[in-house]
């Protein structure tokens, strides 16, 4: 089911993200199914990366 899927894709805590057709629910099993779960794990990783830069940018900001 599609809430499988998503339960395989799930990232652990902040630093363990998983990508690969067997995590996207629309194309498993197929090349362009691992190509967009990557691009969506990156995109995890960016959005995560840049909510962590703001977070120390107010820190300093507040120093």
């Amino acid at each position: 089911s599609f809430a499988d899927y998503r339960t395989l894709a799930k990232p652990l805590g902040e630093r363990i993200f998983f990508a690969g057709e067997a995590t996207h629910a629309t194309y498993p099993g197929t090349v362009h199914g691992a190509y967009l779960s990557g691009e969506r794990a990156a995109n995890e990783i960016v959005g995560l990366q840049t909510e962590n830069m703001g977070a120390d940018e107010a820190k300093e900001d507040n120093r």
